[in-house]
C-alpha cells in the first residue's frame, strides 16, 4: 500500500522532521482507524484487563497509543534496523515474535509495507480479545495475512514458545514511564527465557535512574541541559538481556510479588533546596542508536515519587523494582 510505504519511508529518516513527522503518524492513525471497527468512546473497550502481574491496556487506549510521535517513530526505526542486522547474518526469513499488538499493530505494518513475505514472518500475541479480533481485521483489510506464521489470542507472560518458530527477534512495548502497571517485564522475562541466545530483544535496555530534580528548570529544558534540572543519584534497575539472567540468581517471590534486588541510594541534601523531588527517569535504547530520551515521549516522562521539600527522613533511600498485580517501584527511608 502506498500510503503504508510512505510512512515507512518518514519513520525510518534518521533525522526527524517534526512537521513531516506528526503528519505521517496523523496518516497512519486514519489509515488504521479507517480500517477497523473501534469505537473508541465505547467503555468497555477502556477497560483495561487485570492480572496477577500487572494490566494489559483497554482497546481504545492501546489504539491511541499511536499518537505519541517519538515513541511510535523511534519503536518502528530501531525495528527496521534489528530487521537489517538479522539480514547480514541470515539467510531467509527473518522471524519476529510481537507480544502485545494492540489493535493495530501499530510497530509492524510498515515492514509488511517495505519487505515481501518471505523477507519477514510474524508472531502475533494479544490477550485483549477486543484488540485480537481487530488487529487481525486491520492486517487482512490490508492483504498482509500472508506475513503472519500465528496470531494467538493469550496472556504474554505464560505463552509457550513454540518450539518449530525459529525467533530471531522479539518486540514489546507494553509500558508506562518508570514501568509501572502494565505486564513488559513479565512479558520479557517469559519470552527471553525461551528463545535462543542471539534472539535479538526490542527495546534491547529500559533503564530506571532515581533523582533530584527540579521540575520548573525541566519544563525550561530547551534552555537548560541535564544537569542544570537533574541530580541523577543512580541506576536500580534495569530490562536487557544480560540482565535478565542475572535475576534468575537475584530476584525473588515475597507475598505474591516478584522482587527484583533492592539499591541503596543517598541523597545530595546540599541540593535540596533547589533540586527538591524526588523522581525516576525512564531511558529506553529501543536498538542500537535508536533511543527515547528523557521527556520525549509519554514513556520517559519523569514519575515523580515524593516532594522533598520538608524532607525530614532518612538520608538514604532503598529503591527496587517489583511485579506484582500492580507491578512498580517500591522504597523507603532510613
Amino acid at each position: 500500500m502506498k500510503t503504508l510505504e510512505k510512512i515507512a519511508f518518514v519513520l525510518r529518516k534518521d533525522q526527524t522532521d517534526y512537521l513531516e513527522l506528526a503528519q505521517a503518524i496523523q496518516d497512519y492513525e486514519s489509515l488504521v482507524f479507517a480500517l477497523s471497527t473501534i469505537e473508541i468512546e465505547n467503555e468497555s473497550n477502556r477497560e483495561d484487563i487485570h492480572f496477577d502481574t500487572g494490566k494489559a491496556l483497554g482497546t481504545t487506549w492501546a489504539a491511541l497509543c499511536i499518537r505519541d510521535l517519538i515513541r511510535t517513530k523511534i519503536f518502528i526505526k530501531g525495528l527496521f534496523n534489528a530487521i537489517e542486522q538479522v539480514k547480514k547474518t541470515k539467510q531467509g526469513t527473518v522471524n519476529v515474535l510481537y507480544a502485545g499488538t494492540g489493535p493495530f499493530a501499530t510497530l509492524i505494518l510498515p515492514i509488511m509495507a517495505t519487505y515481501s513475505e518471505a523477507e519477514v514472518q510474524f508472531t502475533l500475541l494479544e490477550v485483549n480479545k477486543v484488540s485480537f479480533d481487530t488487529v487481525n481485521q486491520v492486517i487482512n483489510k490490508l492483504g498482509f495475512g500472508g506475513y503472519i506464521k500465528a496470531s494467538t489470542n493469550e496472556d504474554a507472560t505464560k505463552y509457550v514458545v513454540n518450539s518449530d518458530h525459529q525467533i530471531d527477534i522479539v518486540v514489546s512495548e507494553t509500558m508506562q514511564h518508570g514501568l509501572k502497571r502494565e505486564q513488559q517485564v513479565p512479558i520479557v522475562l517469559n519470552i527471553m527465557r525461551q528463545v535462543k541466545e542471539e534472539v535479538i530483544l526490542i527495546p534491547e535496555k529500559i533503564t530506571l535512574n532515581v533523582c533530584q530534580m527540579n521540575f520548573t528548570k525541566l519544563h525550561a529544558r530547551e534552555k537548560n541541559t541535564e544537569e542544570e534540572y537533574c541530580i541523577r543519584l543512580g541506576a536500580f534497575f534495569e530490562l536487557s538481556r544480560e540482565k535478565i539472567k542475572e535475576y534468575e540468581l537475584s530476584s525473588h517471590l515475597e507475598n505474591g510479588k516478584l522482587l527484583f534486588p533492592q539499591k541503596s541510594i543517598n541523597l545530595k541534601m546540599e541540593d535540596l533546596k533547589e533540586f527538591n523531588q524526588l523522581a525516576v527517569l525512564t531511558e529506553i535504547q529501543v536498538f542500537g542508536e535508536n533511543k527515547i530520551s528523557i521527556n520525549e515521549s509519554g514513556l520517559t516522562m519523569p514519575l515523580i515519587l515524593e516532594d522533598l521539600s520538608a524532607h525530614q527522613k532518612g538520608l538514604t533511600l532503598n529503591i527496587r523494582y517489583t511485579v506484582s498485580e500492580e507491578p512498580g517501584i517500591e522504597y523507603s527511608w532510613i
